[in-house]
């Protein structure tokens, strides 16, 4: 953009600096132009920020402490229940790297006993060696629009990622 030297220049004849000005003042009518629908969506957006997935999940952890492993939104695991979990993301890195995590490594940093997995779209399962037995979907109150799956009766906790 313009710098305000140039406009500023003795160097410059008046019509130029005019000139330079209207060109100047264009720019940021067009900016505004642009910014300016957004900027009418703040009130309704600030209005429906508790319903973004990070404070959902973190409700939800609040109110059923234990029970749903997130694994794309560990903030919200540590700040509801004071442990930091394994991401998704991140375990499923190292499996694709050839770094498989360990048994141990892997329980240790996972909701002992959760029966539920959650997904918020457009997340959804992308190591499902590490959840072979949550293949049931289920609808649970509370994580409407959610992709969740529980654990099929009789499985152990949490096997081991292949």
């Amino acid at each position: 953009m313009l710098g305000l030297d140039v406009i500023a220049s003795a160097d410059l004849p008046a019509a130029n600096r005019r000139s330079v000005m209207a060109a100047a003042a264009i720019i940021l009518v067009m900016y505004m132009a642009i910014l300016c629908p957004k900027l009418s969506d703040l009130p309704r957006s600030l209005s429906t920020s508790t319903e973004n997935p990070n404070e959902v999940s973190f409700r939800y952890l609040k109110a059923h402490p234990g029970q749903v492993y997130f694994p794309w939104y560990p903030l919200s695991e540590v700040l509801a229940e004071g442990r930091l979990y394994h991401s998704e993301n991140g375990v499923g890195n190292r499996i694709m790297a050839g770094y498989t995590p360990r048994d141990g490594a892997w329980r240790n940093y996972i909701p002992p006993h959760f029966t539920l997995v959650a997904y918020y779209p457009p997340q959804k399962m992308e190591t499902p060696s590490l959840f072979a037995q949550f293949r049931q979907r289920a609808a649970i109150p509370g994580l409407e629009g959610w992709t969740v799956y529980e654990r099929s009766s009789g499985n152990s906790p949490v096997d081991q990622p292949n």
